[in-house]
């Protein structure tokens, strides 16, 4: 939560607190300029008022009643730009906003106002940033905890301690599947929550059936606020209930739909393939957060302990996968799953012959599929022809989580409709240049770092080389004003000393923006 604290702290701004020091972290929505004597009708709270005082008296009655009218307004903080018609902040202001507690902060004639706007722009847009990496952070620590030992129920009480509350996943009857603080199912009292919470929680279910699976319910109560989503594809479905006390801010809802996403994954698994499926969806969360493969228990691996196999990740779904290979009588059966499972290996623990494994990464609309191919694989691959991803070298069936991280990294230079294989691919120029790339990005953007606000800088001008250059598509990307996207690439161009629109220094840029 940006406060006026960030913003008094800010050294470009220079900003000297006058009245009201001990009430500075007060949340700030925005920062309005006016000269009117009652600006109050122009204001929704929260906001930082701007004034130079022209053509207004601050004798001690006007005083009080102007700071009283902002008081009532709830406006955090009042800025008085000195130098322009006051060469100091007037003192009835001053003692009036003591009186009041409301801070007042003296901005010196060197700072425009338009500097502080920009400066709590800034600090907005950082705040979003650091929201995001920790939101992603928390989903990756989720993810892991789904693959774990403890499961799902790991996972409901990890988002408990995240959100600073209580969480429960109920069934389609109201009965307590996993709660917070224990790993136990099927108990109305596993995790500790009160009756209070449990009923709340079965309230704002129940609002949820009949409005589909990206649904979505909010109740409230005295002690705090629960929100409802289902988990689950069955109609009714389940429910992922999360409590936040009064007073606490409600969690995320893109990390609720998150989670509500992975119980979902966990509870439609297919329960017939046993290891080999909890290893698989594993892989597949893995592979797709970019986290450390898990190694597959020998007891999960189809395949003869001496077998090579090949991973292959490709864009096209499970089904038009296994419909390519089981159309190729030399290919083996494949037996696509489409709810995050993997194929049954019907030919038995072996090498030539066993049936690939096919797996859904992706259930959007552009989906990307795990093959997993024991050698020799030519026919497989034959029988692939046309789609395009990465493959493997073939390696021991003990180490499929390398050949996972080797296909997906060959996916990622698939430009054209054709499998890219380890030995076809060209290596990149961030691999060309290794050695010497990390020095050249330390140089090219040490303006940047260097500078405050650097590192929103730096990723404002990432999204938008990412997106060709274009300032509306990454502003929508980042969640930003085109303005706000315009207005740092000109202070990047500033800092950096180069011309933007320079193809030569983009292509630079890209270099050293780019791991």
């Amino acid at each position: 939560m940006t406060t006026l604290r960030h913003l008094v702290n800010s050294p470009r701004l220079g900003l000297h607190v006058l009245a009201g020091a001990y009430d500075l972290d007060r949340p700030l929505s925005w920062v309005a300029v006016s000269e009117l004597d009652d600006p109050t009708p122009y204001l929704e709270g929260a906001e930082l008022l701007l004034t130079t005082g022209v053509g207004r008296r601050f004798d001690p009655d006007c005083a009080t009643a102007y700071v009283q009218r902002l008081v009532d307004a709830g406006v955090s903080g009042l800025g008085f730009g000195v130098g322009v018609c006051h060469d100091l902040v007037p003192e009835p202001l001053v003692a009036a906003a003591e009186r009041a507690g409301l801070p007042l902060v003296e901005v010196d004639r060197p700072t425009p106002f338009i500097a502080v706007s920009k400066q709590l722009a800034d600090l907005f847009a950082a705040e979003r940033l650091d929201r995001a990496h920790r939101e992603l952070s928390a989903m990756q620590a989720l993810t892991a905890a789904l693959v774990g030992p403890g499961g799902a129920g790991d996972v409901v009480a990890r988002l408990a301690r995240l959100v600073g509350g209580w969480a429960v996943v109920l069934d389609a009857r109201g009965g307590v599947v996993h709660t917070s603080g224990s790993d136990t199912a099927g108990s109305d009292t596993a995790g500790g929550e009160t009756e209070e919470q449990l009923l709340l929680a079965r309230r704002v279910a129940a609002t949820l059936r009949g409005r589909g699976r990206h649904a979505s319910a909010v109740d409230a109560a005295p002690s705090g606020r629960a929100t409802a989503l289902p988990v689950g594809l069955d109609v009714p479905a389940g429910a992922l209930v999360v409590g936040t006390p009064a007073g606490v801010d409600p969690a995320a809802p893109g990390l609720l739909a998150f989670v509500a996403s992975l119980l979902t994954l966990d509870r439609e698994r297919v329960p017939a393939t046993g290891d080999l499926a909890a290893w698989a969806r594993a892989a597949a969360v893995a592979v797709q957060l970019q986290l450390t493969l898990p190694r597959p228990p020998d007891a999960a691996v189809p395949f003869a302990p001496d077998a090579r196999v090949r991973a292959a990740l490709v864009h096209a779904s499970a089904e038009e996968v296994s419909a390519r290979l089981a159309g190729h009588s030399s290919a083996g059966a494949a037996v696509g799953s489409a709810g995050g499972g993997a194929a049954q290996n019907r030919a038995g623990r072996g090498g030539e012959g066993a049936a690939p494994i096919v797996l859904t990464l992706d259930a959007a609309a552009d989906r990307v599929t795990l093959v997993v191919l024991a050698e020799p694989a030519d026919a497989a691959l034959a029988a692939l022809d046309g789609l395009s991803g990465g493959v493997s070298e073939p390696v021991p069936a003990s180490g499929l989580p390398r050949a996972l991280q080797d296909a997906r990294a060959l996916a990622r230079r698939s430009r054209h409709r054709a499998l890219v294989t380890a030995g076809e691919a060209l290596p990149t120029v961030q691999e060309l240049l290794a050695d010497t790339l990390p020095a050249f990005a330390d140089t090219v953007l040490a303006p940047l770092r260097q500078a405050a606000g650097g590192e929103v800088l730096i990723e404002t001008l990432r999204t938008w080389l990412g997106l060709h250059g274009q300032t509306v598509a990454a502003a929508a990307a980042m969640g930003v004003h085109r303005h706000t996207v315009r207005d740092r690439l000109r202070r990047s161009a500033g800092l950096l000393g180069r011309d933007l629109d320079d193809p030569q220094v983009r292509a630079e840029l890209w270099l050293a923006l780019t791991p």
